[in-house]
């Protein structure tokens, strides 16, 4: 259900149908792992998890702090708890706040994963990108 996708500014990893701590660490592992410079993640929160929700999140931004990507913004309210915990990245309350983000501070010249839940809806940050 993932595809690349080029727009006129940017290459796009969208897998934004599903996404669970297993298929969350395999994409953002896989495109770390990518010969490109300028990668951003998108990564939108994980839906269905019930009493884990918190610790797999917060599982999933140490990961990412762990890999070599220029920028990454985790998106949604579930991400956003830990904020306070990782000053160093970008914590997006929803995908409409991060589509306003991404019209005033356009994304060039970039590899963009977009990951998150299908209730997140982040192909809604496509045209923006």
């Amino acid at each position: 259900r993932s595809q690349i996708a080029n727009t006129e500014r940017n290459m796009l990893w969208i897998d934004a149908y599903n996404a669970n701590p297993i298929s969350m660490k395999a994409a953002i592992e896989s495109f770390a792992a990518l010969n490109n410079t300028n990668k951003i993640a998108i990564l939108g929160d994980m839906f269905e998890l019930g009493a884990y929700a918190f610790d797999e999140h917060n599982a999933i931004i140490k990961l990412a702090a762990t890999l070599k990507l220029d920028k990454i913004y985790f998106v949604g309210a579930n991400f956003i708890q830990h904020k306070l915990n990782y000053p160093e990245f970008n914590f997006i309350i929803s995908t409409n706040e991060m589509l306003e983000l991404l019209k005033v501070n356009p994304i060039n010249n970039s590899v963009i994963l977009l990951k998150g839940s299908r209730g997140m809806a982040l192909e809604k940050l496509i045209p923006e990108l």
